[in-house]
Formats: structure tokens, sequence, C-alpha cells
């Protein structure tokens, strides 16, 4: 893998009383000579320009709301917030141990 420069990337974290808050880093971009393809290495904590704690929130009001609904509470697409709930649900599912199989 060869380092071919960084890109800056956006992520969306849950908001701040009124305030939307929007993280700005820089990632680096990599390139693979054997395969020719580019990839961008991202934290682990961001999903889809999410970050797992808006995720998270995201998840928890879905039990309590309707999508259309926090689409307008949070200023996200309503696609967007049932990705980012469908997501979160398939990350924990991966996480929690099964005891019957």
């Amino acid at each position: 893998m060869q380092r071919r420069g960084c890109r800056q990337l956006s992520v969306v974290d849950t908001p701040y009383m009124q305030y939307d808050i929007e993280l700005q880093t820089e990632t680096p971009c990599l390139y693979c000579p054997y395969c020719k393809k580019y990839a961008v290495v991202r934290p682990q904590c961001i999903q889809r320009c999410m970050t797992l704690r808006l995720m998270g929130y995201i998840a928890r009001l879905m039990q309590e709301t309707s999508s259309r609904l926090l689409s307008k509470l949070l200023r996200l697409s309503q696609s967007s917030i049932l990705r980012a709930d469908k997501d979160i649900l398939t990350l924990l599912d991966e996480v929690r141990p099964r005891l019957f199989v």
C-alpha cells in the first residue's frame, strides 16, 4: 500500500441543544499497486459519514417516534435515518453473543 495524500472528511455528530455538530478530519488515502484500487482509511467510530454515537441516538429515538418526525428534528434525510437505524442494529446483532444455536 502506498500513501497518496489526504482527504477531508465531514462527519455529522449528535446535536448539542439547537446546534448541529459537524466534525472535520483528514484521513489518509492509500493506493494498492497490485489491485490498482484506492482506499480511504476512516476511524472506527465513523460509519457512512455519521458517528456511531449519532447512530445509537437515532436507534434509541426510533423506538419512540417515526422516521419522518426524526428527520425533521435532526435535519437529516429520512433515508439517512432509516439507514443509520438499520446499520446500528446490524452492528449490535454482530456484537451480541448467541446463546442458542
